[in-house]
């Protein structure tokens, strides 16, 4: 039976990471304090859990299979053998066009950080994978780095850093920035995502922040076949982080006492906060679709809603705080 483990941990881990890279400036962490991680594990390659992870509908994107790797390049130099790959036996095909996405699994929506395990071997330039994000429920998707990313530390800026990830100039012949070549082992490349996800705009800067979006990543192939392994992903993990007594300086989002937490019964406790009045309390579920959007109340009744956990947002239009709920 195939699985999805998800690892809920706190860290008090403070981690500087740098890479000489031109194209990429570092991510930087400071207090991971919520975690969730997506292990792949198992044979059975039909997993659907929209809640946190799912495989596109179209025939192409059956080309992402679940399981044990047959595929000595995949298979070789430790780490795992199983994992979500470009098929688990054959080499890729030409014309690929095939996907899978992941919810961003915000705790609290502060300075997102997603790191990945994976392996490459692709025709270089021609053929390879892309991570992007939609901030529309999926009906456009826009490369990670693009828009909100300038490969040098203006990334900061602009709300998106990277480590050991492609840049501007690892293309495929679209000119599409990617994954492509060879990764020569198991990699873990990095985004960061300041205060939430970036979004494409014109102008950049802080209007490249986006609360809710989805990830997906993406393999392409061109016209030519090729006896190569394509993708293998393993591993993906976001983290929030609090930057300790920093969050109010670099604009993060805070959380407020909210319990129970898991409520058994739907029922949610809000505390009291100053000019209540002038807030809103939003609920989303795991995908970004918005559930409640009412008054602020000490007490929420979301009683109606299945089992499972939700974001909740508390915002005056300038002060945000943000978190998640759990009903069981």
């Amino acid at each position: 039976m195939k699985k999805i483990y998800y690892h809920f941990v706190c860290s008090a881990l403070f981690v500087m990471l740098t890479h000489t890279s031109n194209a990429q400036f570092g991510v930087y962490d400071g207090l991971p304090k919520d975690s969730v991680m997506l292990t792949f594990t198992g044979t059975d390659v039909k997993i659907k859990d929209t809640n946190y992870f799912y495989i596109g509908n179209t025939a192409n994107d059956s080309l992402w299979q679940i399981g044990k790797t047959n595929k000595s390049f995949f298979a070789v130099n430790g780490f795992t053998n199983e994992g979500i790959m470009t098929d688990s036996v054959n080499p890729y095909p030409v014309n690929a066009n095939s996907s899978f996405v992941v919810t961003t699994a915000k705790y609290g929506q502060v300075n997102l950080i997603m790191t990945f395990t994976h392996k490459y071997e692709t025709d270089s330039g021609k053929d390879g994978g892309i991570v992007e994000m939609s901030r529309d429920s999926g009906k456009t998707w826009i490369n990670v780095i693009g828009d909100c990313y300038s490969g040098t530390t203006s990334g900061l800026a602009q709300g998106l850093v990277a480590y050991n990830f492609y840049g501007f100039n690892d293309t495929l012949a679209t000119g599409e920035p990617a994954f492509t070549g060879n990764s020569n082992g198991w990699i873990t490349s990095r985004l960061q995502f300041w205060v939430g996800l970036p979004v494409k705009t014109t102008g950049g800067g802080p209007s490249c922040v986006q609360q809710n979006a989805l990830l997906r990543f993406r393999f392409m192939s061109d016209t030519t076949a090729d006896t190569l392994a394509g993708w293998i992903i393993d591993d993906i993990k976001f983290e929030n982080d609090d930057y300790g007594s920093s969050v109010a300086e670099i604009g993060g989002y805070e959380s407020l006492n909210v319990y129970p937490v898991p409520s058994h019964d739907g029922w949610i406790n809000f505390p009291a906060i100053n000019k209540p009045e002038s807030y809103r309390i939003e609920v989303y579920d795991m995908v970004g679709k918005q559930l409640e959007y009412m008054p602020y109340n000490r007490r929420v009744d979301l009683s109606s809603y299945p089992d499972g956990l939700y974001l909740y947002k508390v915002t005056d239009g300038t002060v945000t705080y943000t978190g998640r709920l759990i009903l069981e």
